[in-house]
């Protein structure tokens, strides 16, 4: 006859737990801290190995023949980026021009046809307000007046005066005078 253990399966079960249950934690933790620890070193290490890719890349660029060309074309870029603002601005002034009913080839034909030839004419401005200002060079005084003169007679123009006349060391006289076309402020009402 066989004898039957009451706690026999509770002695088992109380094995299987014990084992079941068993963690190593310093194990664990060893384990946590080699990783940390290595991660920097791996790092470390990469970023020596990415120093000398840079280092090898960087030489094979500088030693290419082609890197000479590489300034050329930034010059190039850097030109054609000041052009388009060139253009940009002559479009405008373009547009501006265009919309002035009064500036038109007879107008300055009729401008610069009153110059004498004693008298060089270095800067024509415009304005919005339809005011000339003009400077230049001439020989000698009376061919400042004698445009002045011929501006008046063209009878376009009012308001003529003659702002500065200075005797450069050359023998020449620099002057600026400033005028408005005839029925300016009439033309920006309508």
């Amino acid at each position: 006859m066989r004898d039957y253990n009451f706690f026999e399966p509770f002695v088992d079960r109380n094995k299987k737990n014990s084992n079941a249950n068993y963690v190593n934690y310093p194990l664990i933790i060893a384990l946590l801290v080699v990783l940390i620890g290595a991660l920097p070193v791996y790092n470390l290490i990469k970023s020596f190995m990415l120093d000398s890719e840079i280092q090898v890349l960087e030489t094979e660029v500088l030693e290419n023949p082609n890197y000479s060309l590489l300034a050329v074309a930034d010059e190039l870029r850097a030109g054609i980026v000041d052009g388009k603002t060139r253009l940009d601005i002559l479009k405008s002034i373009d547009v501006a021009l265009t919309e002035q009913e009064w500036l038109d080839e007879s107008f300055l034909f009729s401008l610069m046809s009153t110059v004498p030839k004693d008298l060089e004419v270095k800067n024509l401005s415009l304005t919005i307000d339809q005011a000339i200002q003009i400077s230049g060079s001439a020989t000698n005084k009376p061919a400042i007046a004698e445009l002045e003169y011929n501006l008046r007679n063209t009878g376009k123009f009012e308001n003529l005066l003659v702002r500065n006349i200075v005797n450069t060391e050359a023998g020449f006289y620099d002057f600026s005078m400033t005028l408005s076309v005839k029925g300016a402020t009439a033309d920006e009402t309508n």
